[in-house]
């Protein structure tokens, strides 16, 4: 099985469904990660933004990624002006239409069944959904980071959950003080935690991460 995540930016997979990733990992299946951006903009210093930041991201993220044989793609788009246009549409559109996976994971696109307001991350998932309105390919999205009652999909990450927190830690960045206050990766991360053992253990797991799953037929 083919299974490919789009990120907006170099930690999000890690934080929304790092344990899914790992899941899929352990089944053996192929699998590429998406990067939207190289998260240029996470920090609230205006000297440290740009190509500095951009590689050091870059940086962390391959330090996770390639002992484990991932494939990563990356479109750079600007961080925190991700925009639905149609030369975006058409970069996303060519990567799935290479890739042709079975699986997509993409951030919620719709604001009001979100529970992360990002609008990088709702453009995002707003690319995808355009991409695949004139690709050939049919493969079945899940949409991370929705609201707990819009949740159709509920994947057990008991034994993931500890290396889900040892993944973030590869984003040690965004824990600087210089990163979004107050310490974005460190809030974000300790939400996504508690979501994830309430989740698990509502199903009887010790963790579990929760996805809104549909076709793509008809987009």
């Amino acid at each position: 099985m083919k299974i490919q995540f789009f990120s907006p930016h170099p930690d999000d997979v890690e934080l929304f469904c790092g344990g899914s990733f790992l899941h899929h990992l352990a089944e053996n299946h192929q699998m590429q990660t998406v990067q939207l951006t190289r998260g240029e903009n996470g920090t609230i210093l205006s000297r440290n933004k740009g190509g500095k930041l951009a590689q050091i991201r870059t940086h962390e993220l391959l330090n996770y990624y390639t002992p484990l044989n991932i494939d990563v793609a990356w479109l750079d788009l600007p961080d925190g002006e991700i925009t639905v246009t149609e030369d975006n549409i058409d970069k996303v559109r060519s990567i799935i239409a290479t890739y042709k996976p079975d699986i997509i994971y993409l951030p919620e696109s719709i604001a009001e069944e979100s529970r992360y307001q990002h609008p990088d991350h709702f453009a995002s998932g707003k690319l995808v959904e355009k991409a695949l309105e004139e690709n050939s390919s049919t493969p079945l999205l899940r949409y991370y980071h929705s609201k707990t009652e819009r949740i159709n999909k509920v994947i057990d990450i008991s034994e993931q959950y500890k290396n889900t927190i040892k993944a973030l830690k590869y984003h040690r960045s965004q824990y600087k003080i210089t990163a979004s206050p107050p310490f974005l990766l460190y809030r974000v991360g300790y939400n996504e935690r508690k979501a994830k053992r309430a989740l698990g253990q509502s199903y009887g797991y010790a963790a579990a991460e929760g996805f809104r799953e549909v076709p793509s037929q008809g987009f």
